[in-house]
């Protein structure tokens, strides 16, 4: 039937719209292919997305259908090519709103964007994630009054709703890039650290085979990285000494904690 096809057609333009937002996991492409995406679906000539940033609304990505989208953080509360009354309404009403003529539309008389440039048709929709705002999405047709109907305000609710899940998902993972970056910064620093100090430090496994050997190590007890790697720690203390190291590594294995020293330790060449 007609209905049945009308309903397919519909179905088809919702799966095509936002089969490339769940694919992208980059904070970036993600942000440039949701505003492309609605651009195409919206009936929009262009498009912002606006983020929280360490407590600060910024303006994450701008796309226009003339222009690909230009990623880059600009704090909104600088940017005047926005309606800060519409955005700063959204914001805290949590609930969308659709201008149908910004120029004719009394709680924006007062706003210096829509007084410089007088745009007509202009939607912001909150994306929210478990109830929580995370997005801000403004969108604008500049030319043609009441462009956002119903049917596409449909769309983009159904975008925004793939759009909340994919916009966590990419923050979680560049969380998890960033954090993966400071760590290997550290452990480089640690590294550099380690081999320039002037105490030898040494590194074990559970079976108290030596691991790790610095060159401070090897100046003091003659041995080099080679030779030891793989060692059990023994051949490092005096026979005397070995029971109370067995202890030692019991209670260690066993996670007792405490604090060990061995004051008498032997070089390669015996002393």
């Amino acid at each position: 039937s007609s209905t049945s096809l009308s309903a397919s057609l519909e179905l088809a333009t919702v799966l095509k719209a936002s089969q490339p937002l769940s694919s992208e996991i980059e904070l970036d492409k993600l942000l440039a292919t949701l505003l492309q995406t609605v651009l195409k679906s919206a009936g929009a000539d262009r498009a912002a997305l606006l983020m929280v940033n360490d407590g600060q609304w910024s303006i994450e990505a701008v796309a226009t259908v003339h222009q690909p989208a230009q990623v880059q953080s600009v704090p909104l509360s600088s940017r005047a090519d926005i309606p800060q009354t519409l955005i700063h309404t959204v914001r805290h009403s949590l609930e969308p709103l659709v201008i149908g003529d910004a120029t004719t539309y009394p709680p924006l008389a007062a706003d210096a964007y829509v007084l410089r440039q007088q745009p007509k048709s202009l939607l912001c929709t909150p994306i929210l994630h478990q109830g929580k705002l995370i997005a801000l999405l403004y969108l604008e047709n500049r030319l043609a009054a009441e462009a956002f109907t119903s049917d596409r305000v449909e769309l983009l609710n159904f975008l925004c709703a793939q759009a909340a899940i994919s916009l966590e998902n990419a923050r979680l993972y560049q969380q998890e890039q960033e954090k993966s970056i400071r760590l290997a910064e550290s452990e480089k620093r640690l590294q550099l650290l380690i081999q320039q100090t002037p105490i030898a430090v040494l590194e074990w496994n559970q079976a108290f085979e030596c691991q790790f050997w610095n060159p401070s190590a090897e100046k003091m007890f003659g041995y080099r990285a080679s030779e030891i790697i793989g060692c059990h720690l023994s051949c490092l203390i005096p026979e005397e000494h070995h029971p109370y190291v067995d202890d030692v590594v019991d209670q260690i294995l066993a996670q007792q904690g405490g604090s060990h020293a061995i004051n008498e330790n032997l070089t390669k060449d015996g002393q």
